[in-house]
């Protein structure tokens, strides 16, 4: 505390003090008890906007913790400054420890939400589910389960890259179904089952490729883009299938939507599907891709500020496309799995695919606008997506009433993702 020739001045005394009431309206300082003048709570400054509106003046015209001992001097915006910046240093190590803590606590626990927050959901869910749906903790409906959420987390892992990169992939939801309908005509024709899966897959990366060229090259957005494609690719397995499903008659390829690995024999246990060992496979490679490689992080920092990225000697254009690559094949992988799982190539399945796919990565965490995406994110919005699902099979819901509930999902998941970014 310093004593001047205008009256006592204590050191946590100034206009953001003011402004932030710790000057009561006796004069008294809050802080440290200090009378600091009669007349300063009637001084209407608050901050840096009222701190400003008397710069220029005499420093006699101020409040007396502005004025220097003895000395008139004009205050001016810079003095307005540095005594604010000061002040808030102060305010700030006067508070009260559990104040500091409780603001801590706030900062850890929407931390801990955003990276784990569906994790938790996903958990809970299951649990709530386990007691109240009847025969959802059985070992048929967790095989049928874990078989049902492989397609959407398969095509969900490179989904996320697009995500991340600040675009979006329409095209998987007639993608799959047309890969499908290739190796089963090609096989039927050729006999070949390897020529089957070459056309199939190739086939999807030249979707990707197409769809990278259109957003990347031709600087088209991502929705219009990929809901062409889409429409291009429907058509597409129409014609070649006449409209109709073409059976596959090859049991080698059918074994694998429908064998289980290892094979064992403990109750109704019979092992893991090959299906799910398919998605965990992609899961894996695609984590350690996006978390431990340049192309991840690349991907990332498209997603965040594609500008930025390109003055940091990113290759943005070939990165988004390689991205929409990936994804056309991973899509055409899903649609092969899927064949095998039918034994036939169906043009008219999988409709509404490509939401559900996008619904699991936002509802995970995934963000729309790019820039943050995390496989822990990807396989929580698959289990929940499968979760309400499988519950809403099991309780008997109508088909009708389930599609209600795909878009309430879908709905919460873009207003979390809002919420987030706020």
């Amino acid at each position: 505390m310093e004593t001047g020739a205008q009256g006592t001045e204590c050191a946590c005394y100034s206009p953001l003090s003011l402004g932030l009431m710790l000057i009561a309206p006796d004069g008294h300082c809050r802080t440290c008890s200090t009378i600091c003048s009669s007349s300063a709570p009637s001084i209407l400054i608050q901050g840096w906007t009222n701190g400003l509106k008397t710069a220029g003046r005499p420093s006699a015209q101020m409040p007396e913790c502005w004025q220097t001992s003895g000395r008139q001097t004009t205050v001016t915006p810079s003095r307005v400054y540095s005594c604010l910046v000061t002040d808030i240093e102060r305010f700030y190590h006067r508070l009260p420890h559990w104040v500091l803590s409780c603001g801590a606590v706030k900062t850890q626990a929407r931390r801990l939400f955003d990276n784990y927050g569906m994790t938790f959901v996903a958990l809970a869910l299951f649990i709530v589910c386990s007691a109240a749906v009847p025969n959802f903790l059985t070992v048929r409906n967790m095989i049928g389960l874990s078989v049902a959420v492989s397609m959407v987390g398969m095509v969900a892992c490179t989904m996320m890259f697009c995500l991340a990169a600040g675009d979006v992939d329409l095209s998987v939801g007639t993608l799959v179904p047309c890969a499908g309908v290739i190796v089963a005509v090609v096989l039927k024709q050729t006999g070949s089952l390897a020529e089957a899966v070459v056309a199939a897959l190739g086939f999807g990366v030249l979707v990707g490729l197409l769809n990278g060229f259109a957003v990347a090259k031709l600087r088209i957005g991502a929705l219009i883009a990929t809901l062409a494609t889409m429409q291009i690719v429907k058509s597409f397995s129409l014609v070649i299938s006449g409209g109709k499903a073409v059976g596959i008659a090859h049991e080698g390829f059918n074994n694998v939507g429908s064998a289980f690995w290892p094979v064992v024999s403990i109750g109704e246990f019979r092992g893991v599907p090959v299906p799910v060992w398919i998605t965990v496979g992609c899961m894996v490679v695609f984590a350690v891709l996006l978390s431990r490689s340049v192309f991840g992080r690349n991907t990332l920092a498209i997603g965040g500020n594609p500008e930025a990225a390109q003055l940091a000697g990113i290759q943005v254009t070939k990165t988004r496309m390689a991205i929409f690559v990936l994804q056309g094949f991973v899509a055409a992988l899903a649609g092969l799995v899927l064949a095998a799982r039918l034994t036939s190539g169906q043009p008219n399945s999988a409709q509404g695919f490509e939401l559900e796919v996008i619904a699991a990565c936002v509802l995970g965490g995934v963000s729309l606008s790019g820039g943050i995406a995390s496989m822990a994110f990807v396989v929580a919005g698959v289990v929940i997506m499968g979760i309400v699902q499988n519950a809403m099979n099991l309780l008997q819901i109508e088909p009708f009433y389930q599609y209600m509930v795909r878009g309430a999902i879908l709905l919460v998941a873009v207003a979390l993702d809002k919420f987030k970014r706020r």
